[in-house]
């Protein structure tokens, strides 16, 4: 074990659950067998997102692989919840509480994966101890802050750059994504963090849903202002839309879309996980993903092991993917989908 005061490497490991067998083995054999304890510190952990779905991935290969980690997360503080999202609960980090915790931890690594509250007192406590840290993008705060307040987005990315500018590294999801920080002034080296899904709960499966007329299409994520469900809520098409998942905006879309909803041309399943949100992948048609904020979504990833095409807007990183039906722009007159596309042989 290192000397505890100051984590000699710090982490730059792709997610492993993307990686085959052997591979992840040669991957892992590259880094210093000091390495043994790797600190993650996120401001979320228990709801469901993509951030905590690639962090938690992460942490049941890298065990396989003789790591060990630790992940301080909100729970472990004083919380108070988001005033837009209710469900997200923010902590109000105790240094002193969080010194404990470090003695107690003693990591070889430490990893930050936000920006919040937890995320930047871990980043001072580091600057404090002269610990080298990394650093991981996971979301376009500027689109955020615009949809939410109206904060310019020459702010949100004067923060950004400041948070991120003391990592040793930056780890983005695509390349396209690392593009992006480049252009707004990111000076850290940036390297890809993969994602990867569990194959064995998400493949295709018989469909089941006979009575349901098709095609089938289905969206999954947070609703919310920022997912842009409304652009594929709104569009003419035959067949039952499903949507799965909960957020902020839910109870706004059972009154905006009730006459859809009861005559069943739409149906909000709220959140499901596991086998029961697998079975809904592979019962679908097509997978839509309407959002053009994201930097990645696992989603899509999901619904490609299912079996199931994606129809998404073509964003950066949407173009490096396969089996997609690009949307219409959202100032279009139509969606520009061939008159037969939607035939049950199809």
């Amino acid at each position: 074990m290192l000397n505890s005061s100051q984590p000699n490497v710090a982490l730059n490991t792709p997610s492993m659950s993307t990686l085959p067998r052997t591979i992840a083995r040669e991957t892992l054999s590259l880094f210093p067998q000091q390495i043994q304890k790797i600190l993650l510190v996120t401001d979320t952990w228990q709801e469901t997102n993509g951030l905590t779905t690639t962090l938690k991935y992460t942490l049941a290969i890298g065990r396989q692989w003789g790591y060990a980690f630790a992940v301080l997360h909100p729970g472990m503080f004083a919380c108070l919840r988001n005033p837009w999202y209710r469900q997200y609960a923010h902590a109000l980090p105790n240094p002193w509480r969080l010194r404990r915790l470090l003695r107690h931890l003693r990591p070889d690594a430490v990893h930050i994966a936000t920006e919040g509250p937890l995320g930047v007192t871990m980043r001072q406590e580091c600057r404090k101890r002269a610990w080298r840290f990394t650093t991981s993008f996971h979301t376009r705060w500027d689109e955020h802050g615009k949809h939410l307040i109206a904060l310019p987005s020459a702010l949100v990315w004067r923060w950004l750059r400041w948070f991120h500018s003391r990592a040793t590294r930056v780890l983005t999801p695509t390349s396209s994504v690392a593009t992006l920080l480049r252009q707004h002034g990111f000076m850290p080296p940036l390297s890809l963090w993969e994602r990867g899904i569990d194959m064995q709960l998400f493949h295709p499966r018989p469909h089941t849903h006979h009575g349901v007329q098709r095609p089938i299409l289905l969206s999954v994520g947070r609703i919310s202002r920022e997912k842009n469900l409304p652009a594929f809520l709104n569009l003419n098409l035959p067949g039952t839309k499903y949507i799965v998942g909960d957020g902020p905006m839910l109870a706004e879309f059972q009154r905006t879309y009730g006459a859809d909803i009861a005559a069943g041309r739409v149906v909000l399943f709220g959140e499901r996980k596991g086998q029961a949100l697998a079975e809904l992948y592979a019962e679908a048609d097509v997978f839509v993903f309407p959002s053009t904020t994201d930097t990645f979504g696992n989603v899509i990833l999901e619904a490609l092991a299912s079996g199931v095409p994606v129809a998404a807007y073509p964003v950066s990183f949407m173009q490096r993917l396969p089996l997609l039906l690009f949307l219409p722009s959202e100032d279009s007159q139509s969606t520009r989908v061939p008159s037969g596309a939607w035939s049950e042989n199809n």
